[in-house]
């Protein structure tokens, strides 16, 4: 196990360097590359070489890559452009709010797709699998900002159930904290089930062909033998067994969610990571998109290497690689 966790931990590593030095070059490779922002006429030569060798920007590429690799190795992304503060300090302000609506979402998807999951599995080929079926592609195939819209205009416009957006209400500060944890439950319900939904098409999928795999096996077929009712069956000795495959479906689905949430935040203006880093491209604050990647990217390779670390541990075959 130490050996497998040994070698995930390294590929994990690389990965992250991968795609923190893409970032970096590809931002630097943009129109509109940091350089460019003070080759302005309207600013003097001299204000405009200060500039320039206070952001390194008067040395070369390879120079800074190395000089910025070596900051944020130690955590230093530099500073945000727009916010005039530390980029890790502006990612720190906006984490709460992504962290509450990817948990959110993960847990409305666990409680959608499962329980359609198991029913669709244990009647495969029926009207009600074909129906859980349709809706599980749906969920999976619609456009997260249309399906946000939708949402909104449902039931906020039309019935007025929960807010249009934002974290919290005007004025919310001054109420009682009970009061304040109904008024973000009451904001998060909305962008959270419409991002929820988009992976519960993936969790029913699984689930139900995790199900149909196991209903035949020879415990079941004991366990029928016996005369347990099938919901025991159902219950007792598939679930569990399902939701393992629920593990494999977290290092996937942590993608999902990174990167629905930025289309989620921006439409219901939520103040999370997703909606900074998209305010950081419409600003060309370059040092906040190469930090909000990469933080991404950490959030993804750290999913994964747990899924896979966890699956590991349940599953010992997987410890191994396969021998040629």
């Amino acid at each position: 196990m130490v050996g497998f966790i040994a070698r995930r931990a390294a590929s994990a590593f690389v990965v992250l360097w991968l795609v923190a030095s893409a970032t970096f070059f590809l931002v630097e490779a943009a129109p509109g590359a940091p350089a460019a922002l003070f080759q302005n006429p309207r600013v003097s030569p001299s204000s405009q070489r200060l500039l320039a060798r206070a952001l390194d920007l008067d040395r070369g590429i390879a120079h800074r890559y190395l000089l910025w690799l070596g900051a944020a190795a130690r955590g230093d992304w530099g500073t945000s452009f727009t916010y005039g503060r530390p980029v890790s300090s502006v990612l720190r302000e906006h984490l709460p709010a992504t962290a509450a609506l990817g948990f959110a979402a993960l847990l409305v998807a666990l409680l959608v797709g499962a329980p359609l999951g198991l029913g669709a599995g244990q009647r495969p080929g029926s009207k009600a699998d074909l129906l859980v079926q349709t809706l599980a592609i749906a969920w999976h195939s619609a456009p997260q900002f249309w399906l946000a819209l939708m949402a909104m205009l449902l039931f906020a416009h039309w019935i007025p159930l929960f807010p249009a957006g934002h974290l919290r209400s005007v004025g919310a500060e001054s109420l009682s904290a009970g009061a304040r944890a109904i008024d973000l439950l009451h904001h998060l319900t909305l962008p959270a089930t419409v991002l929820g939904l988009s992976i519960a098409g993936s969790v029913c999928r699984l689930v139900r062909a995790k199900v149909i795999m196991l209903r035949d096996e020879k415990f079941v077929t004991a366990a029928r033998a016996k005369g347990l009712p099938e919901r025991r069956i159902l219950f007792v000795h598939l679930l569990p067994l399902a939701l393992t495959s629920i593990i494999q479906l977290f290092g996937v689905a942590l993608p999902i969610v990174c990167g629905g949430v930025l289309v989620t935040e921006v439409v219901f203006s939520w103040p999370g990571l997703g909606r900074a880093a998209f305010l950081a491209v419409q600003s060309r604050d370059y040092p906040l998109v190469v930090g909000s990647t990469v933080l991404t990217t950490v959030a993804v390779v750290m999913g994964s290497f747990l899924a896979d670390t966890i699956e590991a541990a349940v599953d010992p075959r997987l410890r191994h690689p396969p021998l040629r």
